[in-house]
């Protein structure tokens, strides 16, 4: 996504590229969602948000600088 989002920034949202970015972007959003339903099924799913970011920060598709600064109390769950 990362990747994208670059690519998107350099090129801005015009013609052939603005369609090419949009599905890649479904096609991301598809994959994801896939992953996620297979998750709960298995009963993998995370917990918290901050199980996601965990999890996002480990494949490496978002970074940690990506995250300095972040306020994160908002992705505590009740049971914190």
């Amino acid at each position: 996504m990362i990747h994208l989002r670059e690519r998107y920034q350099k090129y801005g949202p015009k013609g052939k590229f603005k369609s090419v970015f949009r599905e890649q972007k479904r096609e991301l959003n598809r994959e994801v969602e896939e992953l996620c339903r297979l998750l709960v099924d298995r009963g993998e799913g995370f917990e918290s948000a901050t199980q996601v970011l965990e999890f996002v920060v480990a494949k490496g598709w978002v970074t940690e600088a990506q995250l300095e600064g972040f306020d994160s109390s908002f992705l505590s769950t009740a049971d914190d």
